[in-house]
């Protein structure tokens, strides 16, 4: 009888609404990810109306890192919405959008700190933007200072650690994060600087596990992409047999790592790996300062957020066209499915870039020339079906663990200091 009385109820649509200390400005990425413990789902008529006199709201992107502006009228149902701590919208009954006090940022515990003046002083109220300026600062030749950052880092240290305890912490959880934060400045590309907290050896590979943008492109070596495709493909061959996996997965696991890196041999990002042609070979990973890897990105004209995974897949695809007798179905397209999300993407779009690129990009795959367009704007609106096709196949659990071999043997490639280094001229 109820909606005789009150109506039948309309579709709810709501926004996810997180507070950090540190918003990114547009285009650069959130850290730490979004994760749902520290969301708050709202109207999104109530959201609007609360932020309707700021001057940009800053909202995730589809790729659910990347920050953009836009204004509250156009907010969108589904939408991620990241809030300054000290906007308010919340007190401890929850959402209250007259509230003024202090939010506390959830995602910072096991994380670390943005090492940003204004997100340490929202945070515990400190002033230390010329600490923050001196661990950012370089030399005559854009290496780190390293005497003067290591100083001050250690003064941001002691100053946190002296500091009263902020709104939302208890005592001693202050007193564990500041204990925590190694004196290691971390500076990734497109997030913000930062003190992280390292808890063992899944700390280590934090930062490549969200290499959105190809941070695993970097290293303090040139390597060569050949070799870099090899080490990886037998590793991955290694796991595979020793979780007992059949000969035919194994095979197949195997030449995904071989050719998970492949689209690298894109000429646009073998000029950002290395722009002063140093090598003659292609590369894999560029020894390029983290502080110049976004200038040399765009003088090489990859596009900004273009994933070189999706010109992999491409030229597999390629590459199985020529070798029709190649394993079955199946197999051909786990061994597409692998190389695409070997970043953690193709589940179940790559997504694209701004590009137009009218090029083509090959390379050779077991002694065959292959080519495939460069395009990055263009999507592979097949690999939806071939993502449900295999999920059928193996079940999710299952896919997700062939997934993780050729991920985890690339970034444990990735992490050795002593693998196909390259040599250069």
């Amino acid at each position: 009888m109820e909606p005789y009385f009150s109506g039948v109820a309309g579709a709810d649509y709501t926004v996810s609404l997180c507070w950090r200390v540190y918003v990114p400005a547009e285009g650069e990425r959130l850290w730490p990810r979004v994760s749902d413990r520290e969301v708050v789902d709202i109207p999104i008529v109530e959201v609007r109306e609360a932020l309707q006199e700021d001057d940009a709201v800053c909202r995730l992107a589809a790729d659910g890192d990347t920050v953009e502006l836009t204004q509250a009228e156009h907010l969108r149902p589904g939408d991620q919405v990241v809030i300054p701590t000290d906007r308010g919208l919340l007190d401890c009954f929850g959402w209250t959008p007259n509230a003024t006090g202090r939010v506390v940022d959830a995602s910072l515990a096991g994380h670390g700190l943005p090492l940003d003046a204004t997100a340490i002083r929202r945070l515990c109220g400190l002033e230390l933007g010329s600490l923050v300026s001196t661990t950012l600062q370089v030399d005559e030749d854009g290496e780190p200072e390293q005497d003067g950052r290591q100083e001050a880092v250690a003064t941001i240290l002691e100053a946190l650690r002296g500091a009263d305890t902020p709104t939302g912490w208890t005592e001693d959880e202050w007193l564990d994060f500041t204990r925590a934060l190694a004196p290691v400045v971390e500076q990734p590309r497109f997030e913000v600087p930062r003190l992280p907290i390292l808890t063992g050896e899944a700390a280590r590979y934090s930062n490549d596990l969200g290499s959105d943008f190809d941070e695993l492109s970097l290293n303090a070596a040139l390597i060569v992409l050949e070799e870099h495709g090899q080490a990886v493909g037998s590793l991955a061959r290694q796991i595979a047999e020793r979780i007992g996996l059949s000969e035919t997965l194994s095979e197949v696991v195997e030449c995904a790592g071989t050719l998970h890196d492949i689209g690298k041999a894109d000429e646009r990002f073998q000029r950002w790996l290395d722009p002063e042609a140093r090598h003659e070979g292609l590369l894999a990973k560029s020894d390029t300062p983290r502080h110049r890897w976004e200038a040399t990105r765009a003088a090489a004209g990859w596009p900004r957020g273009g994933r070189h995974e999706d010109l992999s897949g491409r030229l597999v695809r390629a590459w199985l066209e020529q070798n029709s007798a190649w394993s079955d179905q199946v197999h051909r397209d786990l061994l597409v499915h692998l190389v695409v999300s070997h970043h953690g993407k193709g589940r179940p779009l790559v997504p694209s870039a701004a590009d137009g690129s009218a090029r083509l990009v090959s390379t050779e795959v077991n002694g065959t020339l292959v080519e495939a367009p460069a395009d990055l704007a263009v999507i592979d609106w097949s690999q939806p079906r071939r993502f449900r096709r295999l999920n059928d196949q193996f079940g999710p659990w299952g896919l997700a663990l062939l997934e993780s071999i050729v991920q985890m043997a690339d970034h444990a490639v990735s992490a050795s200091a002593d693998v196909s280094r390259g040599t250069t001229g």
